[in-house]
């Protein structure tokens, strides 16, 4: 919100003064935000909780808000699952090259969609094998 106030030039003293009153409105709320906006992340374009991360860095969202909210999501979401239902997706589609290249951009994929190494080191094993 701040961000976007500053784009637009206004006063730093009047960007405090609407923050602080639309927080005591409710109306600005980092935890809500953050869940909503993975819980639509999560069913529009899946994504492991680095990217999830990442994006919710750049919204401006405070570090204990997103460790908060990605410990919640852990509960939720079996990043294993997800990555390896992307995978299998994507593996059907390369079925005609070697496994090597097939497994790197598998690798690939789901290490740019923010998984951990390890998930995608298990999903990698699970599909190709």
């Amino acid at each position: 919100m701040r961000t976007r106030l500053r784009m637009k030039r206004i006063n730093a003293a009047v960007i405090e003064e609407v923050v602080e009153k639309l927080k005591r409105a409710g109306h600005i709320d980092d935890a809500k935000f953050v869940k909503a906006w993975i819980e639509w992340r999560m069913r529009e374009n899946p994504a492991g909780g680095h990217l999830l991360s990442y994006e919710l860095k750049a919204k401006g969202i405070s570090d204990a808000a997103i460790v908060a909210a990605l410990e919640e999501r852990r509960t939720t979401y079996d990043d294993f699952e997800i990555a390896r239902s992307m995978a299998a997706e994507k593996f059907e589609r390369l079925k005609g090259i070697d496994r090597r290249k097939a497994s790197k951009r598998l690798y690939d994929l789901l290490m740019r969609r923010g998984f951990e190494y390890d998930v995608v080191r298990r999903v990698i094993e699970d599909i190709v094998r």
